[in-house]
């Protein structure tokens, strides 16, 4: 999905690239820079995950490294994180000119495994192209 800026004949064009339930189902996610956020339902791994998130999305979001990656799964681990292929790497070892995604786990239900409400506040995510 493209969403333009408002007001004009799109001077700003956000993209969208959003995955269902089942990633393995879903086509590739586009890694020729055309994804500025990606929406997945779960998180990858080491990212807001409780050690449950998926190692093939995390190769994925490496390749790919949109401005912002949505999803939720999750629900111990709801917050918003920063990282990117530099994370622990010094200032001259890193070789993705220190691209970062944030990472915004949006999850809102209660801790567990058995969502039965709403106990998180909702995240806003300002996003400026």
């Amino acid at each position: 999905a493209e969403l333009a800026g408002a007001g004009s004949t799109r001077p700003h064009v956000v993209r969208i690239y959003g995955s269902g339930w089942d990633r393995k189902a879903a086509p590739n996610i586009p890694d020729d820079g055309t994804v500025d956020v990606l929406v997945t339902h779960g998180p990858p791994h080491g990212v807001l995950d409780g050690g449950y998130g998926d190692k093939w999305l995390r190769e994925d979001v490496l390749k790919v490294l949109p401005r912002v990656h949505l999803f939720g799964h999750v629900h111990e681990c709801a917050g918003v994180r920063m990282w990117g292929p530099d994370e622990g790497k010094g200032e001259t070892e890193g070789d993705s000119g220190g691209r970062m995604v944030a990472a915004v786990n949006a999850a809102l239900a209660n801790d567990g495994m058995r969502a039965s409400s709403v106990v998180r506040p909702c995240r806003v995510v300002d996003f400026l192209p």
